[in-house]
């Protein structure tokens, strides 16, 4: 068995390093692990009656909906990407090393 069962970070983070697509399984827009990009689209969501409630952008946007956030664009599938909305975080936080997997 390589490496007798343990997860590996080199190993997380080589596989990781291959994707260039990922959505959570459609959670989130797709941003691109590998390398290390986030997306610029969001959308807004709610709890209404117990249920999960789309806020926006509307599956369906009017021109009106489009004014609202005017540096948004709306995608087809419901998404509103505005590279405005992305931060560069920097600074200390802490030891985020992985040390051994536990089995």
């Amino acid at each position: 068995m390589n490496n007798a069962g343990v997860l590996s970070r080199s190993c997380i983070m080589e596989e990781i390093s291959k994707v260039d697509k990922w959505t959570g399984g459609g959670l989130h827009a797709q941003a691109s692990p590998g390398t290390n990009t986030s997306s610029p689209c969001y959308q807004m969501i709610t709890i209404k009656d117990g249920q999960f409630t789309r806020l926006y952008p509307p599956l369906n946007p009017t021109d009106a909906d489009r004014a609202l956030i005017p540096t948004a664009t709306i995608t087809e599938d419901g998404w509103a990407c505005d590279d405005s909305t992305l931060i560069e975080l920097t600074g200390d936080y802490g030891d985020v090393s992985i040390g051994k997997i536990a089995k």
